[in-house]
């Protein structure tokens, strides 16, 4: 942009325009600049917020993650239980089933 601005100012200076013509530009130019101004702190403040979302938004989604893990993890100690529970069971029937033999 600085470019830009500092081109015309040398073309305003090179073609020879009056200190009216020269002032009403340097006050064209002031103005833009405001407005770019105006628009990166606008611009910056968008950047915050979206950062701000993508943290929010990563955070939930670990959030998530872990309380799947969790129960992933209690649902496999309950069926390792229940797994154990039908084993002493049939080693229990097995050890009956010896002791009628006697």
């Amino acid at each position: 942009m600085f470019k830009f601005c500092f081109s015309l100012f040398v073309l305003v200076l090179v073609s020879g325009c009056n200190s009216k013509s020269m002032l009403k530009l340097a006050g064209a130019v002031e103005s833009l600049n405001k407005d770019l101004v105006e628009a990166n702190k606008v611009l910056a403040k968008s950047n915050v917020d979206l950062s701000n979302s993508v943290t929010r938004s990563t955070n939930a989604i670990r959030k998530l993650v872990d309380v799947q893990e969790k129960e992933a993890e209690r649902k496999a100690k309950k069926e390792a239980e229940k797994k154990a529970k039908e084993e002493a069971k049939k080693n229990r029937s097995w050890y009956e089933k010896l002791v009628d033999l006697d």
